[in-house]
């Protein structure tokens, strides 16, 4: 019985010893091909950073943020490469670029209480100069002083601290504001200069490196309470204008720390869900506004009145509506294609001849427009929430499906561009399949 038993036992270990190894080998194996496998293409954009899209200088290459990678992507040639800001946990929240173009800088949002790091990124070699790790929960924004040597960082914590880019190493920081700030921004001649706003506080630093001091002086706004979204400087650094959350934009003195004007002055209402980026055109003349509604406008520097505007994402005029069935098919057709649901607009990027500019939005869209008459075309688009499905038609990879929260996609693979767009309102979409011969949609 005695050894019956062991005979017994000795077979068991025997088998479990086998389908052990067995597993093991499986694992290495598909280890193995995940370590083959390479990230070639995205299509994606994180349309609520922020300035979370960059033109680089050359105008060949665009930056720009998606959950915790920045994307370069080339304008001309269907090329990408991936910078990785930290792990799935944490997401990029705020990115610069210096002045010559060489250096990016990229903030990272993390869970409360963990820690958030500012990341230093060498583009050329695409490598990571510095880590600088002072923060947690979140970093709010990142500006280069110009000659690259300084780097501002602005924490969810309201600290505002100065690095010193060669070394990584922190050289002094205050607290921003009594309020909550927001953004921050170097001046563009002096590197020992620097502004940053927030809810009801707009102040100009002088920043001593010598003595490792920030001086702040608070900017009078007399009787205006105003939260600050977005900074925009002169190349003279006399004046500063700022989108607010009001809806109107804020003419500063940055030489005397005094309000002077706001706008728009002609008769227009403040722009709905307020200005949520500004940019100044190439020749300082003219202002870009983007709201929180999807409207871009431009006004005139001097006066602050509105010469020209457009409304991005409108319902397209191509689209088939069904008013009965509150469905609509929108089908890509000609120059402008969007939803009824207008965008934020987050980012707005300037050309270096100043006849075109970039615009992000929270929809995760991007849109190229026209200075001299604001005609817009969208260049990329991509889901702005979860995906739940994607599908391969029958014997063709050129094409695929996805099935989004707001609506179902069809995507040609080797342009990465959307060729169909399906929306029901009302209704998450959490699979599809398409029929045999690849003329029908099933959700």
């Amino acid at each position: 019985f005695l050894l019956r038993s062991l005979i017994l036992f000795n077979s068991f270990c025997f088998i479990v010893l086998f389908y052990l190894f067995k597993a093991s080998t499986l694992l290495m194996d598909s280890d193995s091909i995940a370590g083959a496998l390479e990230l070639e293409v995205t299509i994606g954009f994180s349309g609520s950073v922020p300035g979370g899209l960059v033109l680089h200088n050359d105008d060949k290459r665009i930056l720009y943020a998606l959950g915790s990678t920045v994307v370069v992507k080339h304008l001309l040639r269907n090329e990408q490469f991936f910078l990785r800001c930290g792990g799935e946990q944490s997401s990029v929240s705020c990115m610069t670029l210096s002045r010559d173009g060489k250096l990016l800088a990229t903030g990272q949002q993390t869970h409360a209480g963990f820690p958030a790091s500012v990341w230093i990124w060498d583009l050329e070699s695409r490598k990571v100069l510095h880590t600088l790790d002072l923060y947690k929960g979140k970093i709010q924004c990142v500006s280069f002083s110009a000659n690259k040597e300084f780097l501002a960082t602005l924490g969810g914590d309201n600290k505002l601290i100065i690095w010193d880019v060669a070394s990584g190493a922190a050289i002094c920081g205050e607290a921003a504001a009594n309020e909550p700030a927001l953004c921050c921004s170097f001046v563009n001649a002096s590197p020992f200069c620097l502004v940053s706003a927030g809810k009801y506080n707009f102040r100009v630093w002088r920043f001593d490196a010598v003595n490792r001091k920030l001086r702040p002086t608070d900017v009078k706004l007399g009787p205006l309470k105003r939260t600050f979204n977005c900074i925009a400087i002169t190349d003279d650094d006399e004046t500063a204008y700022t989108g607010t959350q009001s809806g109107d934009i804020l003419q500063i003195s940055l030489k005397h720390c005094l309000f002077q004007k706001r706008g728009p002055n002609n008769g227009k209402a403040p722009f709905a869900m307020g200005v949520q980026s500004i940019a100044l055109t190439e020749d300082n003349a003219s202002i870009v506004a983007g709201s929180g509604n999807g409207v871009i406008a431009l006004l005139d520097r001097n006066s602050l009145t509105v010469t020209r505007s457009t409304q991005l994402d409108t319902a397209p005029k191509d689209g088939k509506n069904d008013t009965d069935d509150n469905m609509s098919l929108q089908i890509r057709g000609g120059k402008k294609v969007a939803s009824t649901i207008s965008p934020a607009i987050t980012s707005l990027a300037i050309n270096a001849a100043g006849d075109h500019f970039f615009v992000g939005t929270s929809k995760a869209s991007i849109f190229l427009v026209a200075v001299d008459d604001f005609d817009y075309e969208l260049r990329w688009s991509a889901h702005c929430a979860r995906i739940n499905d994607v599908v391969f038609p029958r014997n063709c990879s050129d094409l695929f499906v996805t099935a989004g929260v707001h609506d179902i996609r069809v995507w040609n693979l080797y342009k990465q561009r959307e060729l169909l767009r399906i929306h029901v309102a009302n209704v998450e979409c959490l699979c599809v399949a398409l029929s045999a011969d690849g003329k029908s949609i099933v959700s």
